[in-house]
C-alpha cells in the first residue's frame, strides 16, 4: 500500500511539473496538439479531463495500433483490467481483482458490458469482436448507480463509429501466423441533410494455434462473420435518433485444454508440455454462436435546458459448445453446453437537465430476459470405473473379487454391461426481470468545487427451473445416484427477489494548472441467482454487495499533449460470488467477505510531433477475508485472475514524417504478475509472472490515404497460461497466444 501511495504521489508531482513544461512549449507546439477526448462515463458527454473517476479510454486509433480484436486485447491498455477470454463466449475478466466467472444460466456477470449504452448481459454475448469502434471506456469500481445491472466490479462501455455527413469509408485487410486472415471496413452514406447511414463488416478466420494430434484437427481457431448498421436521424428541431444493429456469427474450433497429469499424458501419447502447441483429446471441441443485437436511442429537447432520452434494446444469442473436461485421449468426461438461448429486452428513460451550476438526470429502467440451456456429460464407464475393485462377498456369499466393467460378473450383478458412452443431462431455464429508478445531480458550488450525488433503487426477480433425469448405468447403480449429477424428481422450480439501493458520492476540485483531484464513495450490487448443483439445497446463492472508496488526481496539459491520472482505492465486498467448476458442473458460493485495495497510474506524453510515450502501472491486493471450503480455511488467499502487479509501456516514433509520407515504429511491453485460477491458490493452478513484447513498423501515405503495417505480438514467444484447473481428473491447462507475425493494409476513401 505504501508503494502504491508513492506511485500516486509521484504522478501528482509529475502532473504539476508538466504544467510548467507546458508553459515553455516552442511556438510551433500547435502542430502536436491532439483532439480532446470526450466520454460518457457519467451518462453524459464530458471531456475526459473533467471526469472525477477512474476510467481508461481506448480510442479507435489505439485499438488498431495494438491489434485489439476483442475484449481480451483491452487488458494491456486498461490498468486494473486483467484476465483472458477462454474461448469465444467465456471471457473471464477481473477489474481491480474482482472477477466475473459465472458460466451458468442462473448467475450473471460482475462486470457490465454495454454496447452503445445497451446492456449485453451474459458472458456468452459480451465478448463480441471489436471493429469499426469509436472508443472503449473501461470504468473501474462499482458502477451500479450510473449503469445499473451487474456492474458491481465495473463496466466496459463500447461506442460504435457513427456515420458522417460526407460519403467516405475505410477498408483493412491483414494476414498473419496460423493462416489468420481478417478483413474489416465501413462506409458512411449521407442520405439527406438530416439522415445518414453507416455500414460496417468483419470477416476473420484462423486455422488455430493448437493441434489435436489424436484427432488430427486444429483447435483455438475458427471463423467469424459480423455486420453492423447505424442509422442516424437529426432533424432541425434538436431531436436525435439512432438505430444500431449488430449481427455476429462465430464457428470456432473450441477451447483446447491439455492435461498435465503424467499418467494421462502418457496414455495420450504426448509429453507434459502445454507450450508445444500439441495436445491429444478424444473429444472434438467446438463453439458455435449466433448473436443479434439492436438498440434504438432517441433524444428530444423539451426546452433549452431539458431533454428526454430513451434507450430501447434487444438481444438474441444462440450458442453451442463442447469441451473435453479431462483434456486427454482417455474418454473420462466431455461436456457439451447445447441449445443455449438468451433473449433480452431493455428500456430506459432519462430526463436530463442543465440549470446553471447544476447538471442532473432522473430516470427509470426495465430489463427482462429468458435464458435456457442443456448440458450433456458423456463418459466411458470403463475409463472412469475400470480401476474400481469390488471386494469378495460384497453382493452374495462366494462372489469373487472383480474389477468393475469386467464381464461376466458386471452384467450379472448390475444387470447391464458398462457403457462406452454413458450420458447424464441437466436442463435448465430462467425468466428474469429487473426494474430500477435512479437519479444523479452534479452541482458546481464554485468554479473549483463540484459535488455529485446519485442513487439507484433496483429490484431483481428471478425464476429458475431445472431437471436432471436419472441415468440407467452401472455407475449410477454403484453410486446410488448419477455419477456426476443428482437426479431430480421431475422439474425443480425456484423464485426469488432481491432489492437494493446503490448511492454514490463524488467530490471534485480543480486545483489549477489543468489538474483535478477527486474523492468518491459508491455502493455496488449484484443480485443472487441459482446453479443446478448436485445438492438441491445449494441451488440458490445470495446477492453480492460492495462499498468502494477512492481518491484520485487527473491532469491534462493545455495543448493536450500530456495526460496523467492516479488513484488509490479500497473495496469491501460482502457475499462475493465465486463459481466453482468441478466435473463439468458448476456451483456458485458466497464468500462472506473480500477486500480489494491498491493504486493505478496512467500516462500519455507527446513531447514532439514525431514521438509519444504511454504507460500504466497497477498494484492490487484482492483477498478472501473470510472463506472456508469444507474444513479448509482459505482466508487470506488471493482472488482469481488478480495479479499483484501489472504494467504496460509503449513508445511510438515517426522516423520519417512529412505532409505526404511517414514511417513509424511502435514498441510495447506488458507485464503481469502471478495469478491464480482457483480459490485454493495452488501453484499448479496458476500462471507465473510474464512479460510480453509487441512491435510494429508502419508506412503511411497521405494521397492516397494508405497505410501498410508489419506487426509482431509476443515477439519472444513467452510461455504463460490463461487457464489451469483441476476438475477431478488432474490439472488441465491452456496457454496464452504464442508468437504472431502479420501484415496489414488499410485504406481510407
Amino acid at each position: 500500500m505504501k508503494s502504491t501511495f508513492k506511485m500516486a504521489t509521484a504522478c501528482v508531482a509529475l502532473c504539476s511539473a508538466n504544467a510548467v513544461l507546458a508553459q515553455n512549449q516552442p511556438e510551433n507546439s500547435s502542430e502536436t496538439e491532439i483532439e480532446e477526448i470526450v466520454v460518457t462515463a457519467q451518462r453524459r458527454d464530458q471531456a475526459l479531463s473533467d471526469v472525477p473517476m477512474s476510467i481508461a479510454v481506448v480510442s479507435n486509433e489505439s485499438l488498431a495500433k495494438n491489434s485489439v480484436a476483442d475484449t481480451s486485447g483491452l487488458v494491456a491498455l486498461a490498468p486494473g483490467l486483467t484476465g483472458k477470454a477462454q474461448g469465444i463466449a467465456t471471457p473471464v475478466f477481473a477489474i481491480r481483482g474482482i472477477s466475473t466467472n459465472s458460466i451458468g444460466i442462473g448467475g450473471e456477470s460482475s462486470i457490465g458490458v454495454f454496447w452503445d449504452e445497451a446492456y449485453l448481459g451474459r458472458l456468452e454475448s459480451s465478448n463480441l469482436p471489436l471493429y469499426d469502434i469509436e472508443r472503449v471506456e473501461v470504468l473501474k469500481g462499482p458502477q451500479s448507480t450510473l449503469f445499473g445491472r451487474n456492474a458491481s466490479a465495473g463496466a466496459i462501455s463500447i461506442t460504435s463509429r457513427r456515420p458522417t455527413n460526407q460519403l467516405g469509408g475505410d477498408l483493412s485487410v491483414s494476414y498473419g501466423s496460423f493462416d489468420r486472415v481478417e478483413a474489416t471496413g465501413g462506409v458512411s452514406i449521407p442520405l439527406s441533410d438530416a439522415l445518414r447511414f453507416r455500414a460496417a463488416g468483419l470477416y476473420r478466420r484462423s486455422d488455430g494455434t493448437e493441434r489435436n494430434v489424436l484427432l488430427n484437427v486444429n483447435a483455438a481457431g475458427g471463423e467469424t462473420i459480423a455486420a453492423r448498421g447505424v442509422l442516424m436521424f437529426e432533424p432541425s428541431n434538436g431531436a436525435k435518433f439512432e438505430l444500431i444493429s449488430n449481427y455476429v456469427r462465430d464457428n470456432g474450433t473450441g477451447f483446447p485444454s491439455e492435461t498435465i497429469d503424467p499418467v494421462l499424458s502418457a496414455l495420450s501419447g504426448v509429453t507434459v508440455n502445454p507450450f508445444d502447441g500439441k495436445h491429444a483429446m478424444d473429444a472434438a471441441t467446438f463453439e458455435r454462436r449466433r448473436t443479434f443485437t439492436s438498440a434504438l436511442k432517441g433524444s428530444i429537447d423539451l426546452t433549452d435546458t431539458l431533454s428526454l432520452k430513451s434507450i430501447t434494446s434487444y438481444l438474441n444469442t444462440r450458442f453451442d459448445r463442447q469441451f473435453d473436461v479431462d483434456g486427454s485421449a482417455v474418454p473420462l468426461l466431455q461436456s457439451r453446453f447445447r441449445d443455449y438461448r438468451n433473449k433480452t429486452f431493455g428500456q430506459e428513460l432519462r430526463l436530463v437537465g442543465e440549470n446553471g451550476a447544476a447538471n442532473w438526470f432522473i430516470g427509470a429502467a426495465y430489463f427482462g430476459e429468458r435464458v435456457s440451456q442443456s448440458v450433456d456429460l458423456t463418459y466411458s464407464e470403463a475409463a472412469v470405473l475400470g480401476s474400481t475393485v469390488i471386494p469378495a462377498d460384497t453382493f452374495f456369499a462366494g462372489q469373487p473379487a472383480f474389477a468393475v466393467c469386467n464381464e461376466p460378473l458386471t452384467s450379472t450383478i448390475f444387470g447391464q454391461p458398462c457403457q462406452a458412452a454413458a450420458l447424464e443431462q441437466i436442463s435448465g431455464s430462467g425468466r428474469n426481470s429487473s426494474f430500477s429508478v435512479f437519479g444523479d445531480l452534479a452541482y458546481d458550488f464554485s468554479d473549483k468545487l463540484t459535488v455529485a450525488v446519485g442513487g439507484r433503487w433496483s429490484r431483481d426477480n428471478k425464476r429458475f427451473a431445472y431437471e436432471v433425469p436419472a441415468t440407467v448405468s452401472v455407475g449410477a447403480t454403484l453410486n446410488g445416484r448419477n455419477l456426476f449429477t443428482s437426479p431430480t424428481a421431475g422439474q425443480l422450480q425456484f423464485n426469488k427477489s432481491w432489492s437494493s439501493f446503490q448511492p454514490r458520492f463524488v467530490l471534485s476540485y480543480d486545483v489549477g494548472a489543468d489538474s483535478l483531484v477527486f474523492a468518491s464513495a459508491s455502493r455496488g450490487f449484484k443480485a443472487g441467482g441459482f446453479d443446478p448443483t448436485p445438492n438441491p439445497t445449494d441451488v440458490a446463492f445470495n446477492s453480492e454487495d460492495v462499498w468502494a472508496y477512492e481518491i484520485g488526481a487527473r491532469h491534462q496539459s493545455t495543448d493536450r499533449n500530456f495526460r496523467a491520472s492516479a488513484s488509490l482505492y479500497f473495496q469491501d465486498y460482502r457475499g462475493y460470488q465465486i463459481q466453482v467448476l468441478r466435473g463439468g458442473t458448476t456451483n456458485t458460493i458466497n464468500a462472506p467477505r473480500v477486500h480489494s485495495f491498491g493504486g493505478e497510474v496512467e500516462m500519455f506524453w507527446r513531447p514532439a510531433r514525431t514521438l509519444s510515450f504511454e504507460g500504466n502501472v497497477a498494484l492490487n491486493s484482492a483477498t478472501f477475508r473470510e472463506l472456508t471450503s469444507g474444513s479448509v480455511n482459505l482466508s487470506g488467499n488471493r482472488l482469481l485472475y488478480s495479479p499483484t502487479l501489472t504494467a504496460f509501456g509503449a513508445v511510438d516514433w515517426s522516423m520519417v514524417k512529412n505532409d505526404d509520407f511517414a514511417i513509424s515504429t511502435r514498441l510495447s511491453l506488458r507485464h503481469e504478475g502471478r495469478q491464480f485460477f482457483s480459490k485454493e491458490n495452488r501453484t499448479d493452478e496458476s500462471s507465473g509472472a510474464f512479460t510480453l513484447a509487441d512491435a510494429a513498423l508502419s508506412f503511411a501515405w497521405t494521397n492516397p490515404n494508405l497505410q501498410l503495417r508489419l506487426f509482431g505480438r509476443n515477439l519472444f514467444n513467452k510461455r504463460y497460461l490463461i487457464y489451469a484447473v483441476d476438475q477431478g481428473f488432474g490439472v488441465v491447462v491452456n496457454r496464452g497466444e504464442p508468437r504472431i507475425f502479420g501484415v496489414e493494409a488499410r485504406i481510407g476513401f
